[in-house]
């Protein structure tokens, strides 16, 4: 669905649980992101982005993926998307809490007067709508005139304040115009006190603004509170007009921030770097203004993605509005040494919480909780896991599921039809990447794609989805795990070793991922806090 949005506008009001419906300025003709589906949405600051996702377009369109497909020489020429791929890699945004107006023509037909007039140069002529600049001594005249008055001037009343955006002011063309130099441009909420400049120029409640020179016409972008707006020149001469458009709004009501209409505006990328376009790929928030996008689908080799990459976010209070993309290079922790396959809609979303718990990090935070020491394998200096004391305890992302290629293999996990049941945690600070080995003793979630997680303190929730393994191939259950937080590790470790992030750092003599096993006494194993790595040498460097 183009130019509507809906969102859920009962918690802010406070009255009802209602939807409201959303415009957006597409029914205005304005720019505006066009249909799609299977994009992702995700909110920074007051700022909604919009990245992604499929619509129709070309069979044989380039997505900037194989070069064999986009007629590329070799793999060494560079390819980027064509406009007919239909799996899109545009991104756009709208500040969903405050309320952009669309500027309209506030000018036209207004009451407008001047200081004096000659012969049909009536001072309406300047607001009918007519930018011809040709005068004539007729009726059929649409250009102002004046005596050769002292400080000669015209002004319009907009019939009430308006917030003004642009104001341009058409010259005369066909002789005399050199007239019109060395003028003010005067802006008043009220009228003004006086017909002379020495008076105005003084007055407080007055903007001014000076112009020396025109030749056809000059165009003001302005943010200006007016009514009352003059043109009044310096001197003495004759003042014509051809035509003077002001665009701008009414004055913004509180009200119109929720249910005004919204303004998109396109995000560009901040270089050629950039990824492609994708259609159900995972976009998350880890920081106010960064995110972190991870897989999707395309029609082209590899057709399913497991790229992943950055996206630091424009704030609204920059001028130039465009996203900083990075190419991530996820490293894989040791000894498991894996990386998730391509997928695409699976499901992503992101803890603040380190590896303390939430609740006990939350009370170190409010100071109800004082922790001299951490014992065991992990040193106390890193806790207790506040992102404001501890730089790299950063949070982490939870990736499950999703879908890939299909698989003959009984054994592999994508077997029979694509579905994945696997579970990653992605550690923002390190950027590692770690497959959690959950206990498949008990029962656990079955590999489904199109479902949805969140995370509430330290406990992951999944719902829903659709899987062959589902009756009907549509998933109603509902699961939770636990994510975070000391006894978020298999087994507790065994007893043996220190819970961090869901992995277990095992004491001297100890390993695998639950500690259960012993270890050769010469074994040498160092875990890098850091970066979350840990890293053994068994007997004889094996």
């Amino acid at each position: 669905m183009a130019n509507k949005w809906y969102m859920l506008y009962g918690e802010w009001w406070g009255k009802d649980q209602t939807w409201q419906t959303m415009w957006d300025y597409g029914a205005y003709g304005q720019q505006h992101p066009s249909k799609r589906f299977g994009h992702n949405a995700v909110l920074s600051n007051s700022l909604l982005f919009v990245f992604g996702g499929f619509r129709n377009g070309t069979y044989d369109a380039c997505c900037g993926y194989d070069w064999i497909a986009c007629g590329a020489p070799n793999n060494l020429v560079p390819i980027f998307p064509s406009s007919g791929c239909g799996f899109l890699h545009d991104m756009w945004s709208a500040d969903t809490l405050q309320y952009e107006p669309f500027p309209t023509l506030v000018s036209l037909n207004k009451h407008a007067s001047q200081s004096s007039t000659l012969g049909t140069g009536v001072a309406a002529l300047a607001v009918d709508g007519n930018t011809s600049g040709y005068y004539s001594d007729t009726w059929a005249n649409s250009v102002t005139l004046t005596n050769s008055d002292d400080e000669a001037w015209w002004q319009v009343d907009l019939g009430q304040s308006y917030v003004i955006r642009n104001m341009t002011i058409y010259n005369r063309l066909d002789a005399f115009s050199e007239r019109l130099q060395n003028f003010y441009i005067l802006f008043a909420t009220v009228p003004f006190v006086s017909d002379w400049l020495r008076d105005i120029l003084i007055d407080p409640l007055v903007f001014k603004t000076h112009v020396m020179y025109v030749e056809d016409l000059i165009s003001l972008n302005l943010d200006i509170t007016a009514r009352y707006v003059r043109i009044q020149l310096a001197g003495t001469n004759y003042l014509s007009l051809a035509e003077v458009q002001i665009w701008g709004h009414p004055l913004v009501q509180a009200w119109q921030s929720m249910e005004g209409m919204k303004k998109w505006t396109r995000i560009l990328p901040n270089s050629d770097v950039y990824p492609f376009g994708r259609f159900a790929a995972t976009l998350t928030m880890y920081n106010a203004e960064s995110a972190l996008l991870f897989g999707g689908m395309v029609k082209e080799s590899p057709y399913f993605l497991d790229d992943t990459w950055t996206c630091t976010l424009p704030n609204p209070n920059q001028t130039l509005q465009q996203a900083a993309w990075t190419r991530l290079s996820m490293k894989r922790q040791q000894p498991q040494n894996t990386f998730p396959i391509g997928r695409y809609s699976h499901a992503a979303a992101f803890s603040p919480v380190c590896s303390l718990g939430f609740d006990i990090e939350l009370a170190v935070l409010d100071g109800s909780l004082v922790l001299d020491r951490i014992s065991g394998a992990v040193p106390g200096y890193v806790y207790p896991g506040n992102p404001q004391q501890t730089p790299w305890c950063r949070g982490q992302i939870i990736i499950h599921g999703g879908r890939t290629s299909a698989n003959r293999d009984p054994t592999d996990m994508a077997y029979p039809a694509g579905y994945l049941p696997d579970m990653w945690i992605y550690n923002v600070s390190s950027e590692t990447i770690s497959q959690v080995n959950y206990s498949t003793a008990a029962p656990f979630p079955s590999a489904r794609s199109q479902h949805a997680i969140v995370i509430y303190k330290d406990w992951l929730l999944l719902y829903g989805g659709t899987s062959d393994f589902c009756p009907g191939s549509v998933c109603g259950d509902l699961w939770m795990y636990n994510v975070s937080g000391p006894h978020s590790c298999p087994n507790d470790c065994s007893g043996h070793g220190t819970c961090e992030w869901g992995f277990c750092i095992c004491d001297p003599g100890f390993k695998t991922l639950d500690c259960s096993e012993l270890s050769c006494p010469q074994a040498q194993c160092a875990f890098t806090y850091s970066d979350h790595w840990l890293t053994c040498v068994e007997c004889h460097n094996q």
